[in-house]
């Protein structure tokens, strides 16, 4: 008895829809991979260097100046309220060193950068006060510290794996990714413009509301990416769609020839 062979559609259409969904869930599961690289080098990278470490060292720099200051109050008041700021941002800082799991360390970067214009604003108003001689060399060696801690950070290998993170991430993964972008610490860090204005006062600046997006602009950016997520998806289930169906056909060619075998003998 000859037994007819059929085709299975629902198995290829199945099978298309299993490698779609398995899409995605490969992608994050790379990014997170190169996430936890790059989170791995801020504390330690490849030199050796703890990112986490060299901050902290600058957050000590600069109480040590806030320090400093509060001993001239009396003889410049002025001082008083630049030391006040200058505090308040170390403060801020610390809180911010480890919160890179919420936010990719935008936090840790823009607390970090705020530091300098305030520590700086600092120090050249305590190089206009008649300091001791025992504290005179100490407000430009500890800016000096601070730039040189930084330089440290700058070149830490974190921004590499970060900027690879990134880049991946925005490819054409990011429509469909679960992660974050990851700040950088050096002085082309996404973050780094947010501060440039409040570096004539100290005071870092509130951020700017964002500008309303054109709806005819943003209507066309959606039918746009709309079109080219429908044509990969397209072309993924397509091609998934054609294994799933031979795959399905040779599988029911091989039931059906053990079956007429076991019926011949």
């Amino acid at each position: 008895m000859k037994i007819k062979k059929k085709k299975h559609p629902f198995a290829a259409l199945f099978m298309a829809a299993a490698i779609i969904a398995a899409v995605p869930l490969g992608i994050n599961s790379s990014l997170s991979e190169m996430r936890e690289e790059a989170f791995d080098s801020y504390y330690y990278d490849q030199g050796g260097y703890a990112i986490y470490e060299g901050l902290e060292k600058r957050q000590a720099a600069a109480s040590d100046l806030a320090t400093l200051a509060k001993r001239y109050t009396d003889k410049e008041p002025s001082l008083e309220a630049l030391a006040d700021d200058l505090e308040y941002q170390v403060r801020c800082a610390e809180m911010a060193v480890f919160d890179g799991e919420e936010t990719g360390f935008a936090d840790t970067v823009r607390a970090n950068q705020a530091l300098d214009s305030s520590a700086q604003a600092l120090a050249d108003a305590l190089e206009q006060v008649d300091l001791a001689e025992k504290d005179k060399k100490y407000p430009a060696q500890i800016i000096a510290n601070m730039r040189s801690e930084q330089d440290k950070i700058n070149r830490s290998s974190y921004n590499d794996k970060a900027r690879a993170f990134n880049a991946e991430l925005d490819a054409w993964y990011k429509p469909i990714a679960f992660q974050k972008p990851l700040a950088y610490f050096d002085q082309d860090g996404p973050v780094s413009a947010e501060l440039a204005e409040a570096a004539d006062t100290g005071v870092p600046s509130p951020p700017e509301a964002p500008q309303a997006p054109d709806y005819e602009d943003l209507m066309e950016q959606v039918e746009d990416f709309a079109e080219d997520t429908a044509d990969r998806a397209g072309e993924l289930a397509g091609g998934a769609a054609e294994w799933a169906t031979d795959w399905a056909d040779d599988l029911s060619d091989s039931i059906v020839d053990r079956v007429e075998q076991a019926l011949g003998s």
